[in-house]
């Protein structure tokens, strides 16, 4: 789903496997110029971040990884190990909730850039939850 918040475009999708990421930012791809994406992606504790992680970084080098919390959630500390062991670097912004990052992040967005949240169902739910959407 698409919406306009903060005077930015932000995409919501709950694609939580590595198929799904990679559709979803195939698809984007075709319409959003590279120095206009920007991902917001957490992830369930279960799910392989593994395989994900590469496929955003792909698709973009501006990528904001957020901690879920719950009995099933990963938080953001596991995040950025992952991220770390992939590509021996630090990911250009993370915060500990998405509430955390939807107040921070549009801030350092510009008007033109296209934000993808993407990772999990609880994530979308999450972000329609908070008043940047409302």
């Amino acid at each position: 789903s698409r919406y306009r918040a903060s005077g930015r475009s932000w995409i919501l999708d709950v694609g939580h496997n590595p198929a799904a990421c990679k559709f979803v930012t195939r698809t984007l791809a075709q319409s959003i110029p590279e120095d206009r994406r920007v991902v917001v992606f957490g992830a369930l504790a279960d799910k392989d971040v593994d395989s994900m992680l590469p496929v955003l970084r792909a698709f973009t080098w501006r990528i904001v990884l957020v901690g879920i919390s719950g009995d099933r959630g990963r938080d953001v500390e596991s995040l950025e190990n992952s991220w770390y062991s992939l590509f021996a670097q630090t990911c250009w912004r993370s915060f500990a909730t998405l509430d955390d990052a939807l107040e921070g992040l549009p801030s350092e967005l510009n008007s033109e850039d296209q934000v993808l949240v993407i990772g999990s169902f609880l994530l979308v739910a999450d972000s329609l939850r908070h008043d940047l959407f409302n």
